[in-house]
């Protein structure tokens, strides 16, 4: 059975959004009103917006338009979302975590990069390092640190170090 559906007077309205405010609602009512609106009861349930209105709220959330645009967050705040988020995806927690990416996926992903970050599009471009920053990343990645360190060398790889010798 459909609900009827109403049309109020805009005096009505208004008195009616009067006589709400500020009225507090307890567990009860707002467990039940959330149950209300779950799964398949949900007004939305198997239905997706159009491109067309995809772009449009996009283009609402955009530059000055977005709700904290020019904001900032406190010093406080930003240690505490910080804290929250460490370790989060960390391991096993890691949505990609034990996946491998398939040969077509990998060809796609450097596929989708190339260029991006080449030249002036380079975030670095310009800027050159200077001595002690050069020297701090050449020790980071010394020794036990470099990423390829106790990993056994391919012998075409070891025949082309040897060679180069």
């Amino acid at each position: 059975m459909k609900k009827k559906k109403y049309h109020y007077s805009e005096e009505t309205r208004k008195r009616m959004s009067e006589a709400k405010k500020g009225r507090k609602l307890s567990p009860e009512t707002r467990a039940k009103m959330s149950e209300a609106h779950k799964g398949e009861k949900h007004p939305m349930f198997g239905k997706h917006h159009s491109p067309e209105s995809r772009a449009k709220i996009s283009a609402s959330l955009k530059g000055e338009l977005h709700p904290n645009y020019g904001k900032h967050l406190p010093p406080e705040t930003r240690e505490k979302m910080s804290a929250s988020a460490k370790g989060k995806h960390a391991g096993e927690l890691h949505p990609h975590f034990g996946k491998h990416p398939s040969p077509e996926t990998r060809a796609k992903i450097s596929a989708s990069n190339k260029g991006k970050h080449t030249g002036e599009l380079n975030f670095n471009f310009g800027k050159p390092r200077s001595p002690e920053h050069s020297a701090k990343i050449s020790a980071a990645n010394k020794g036990e640190k470099h990423w390829s360190y106790g990993k056994p060398k391919p012998p075409e790889v070891r025949a082309k170090l040897s060679d180069a010798l």
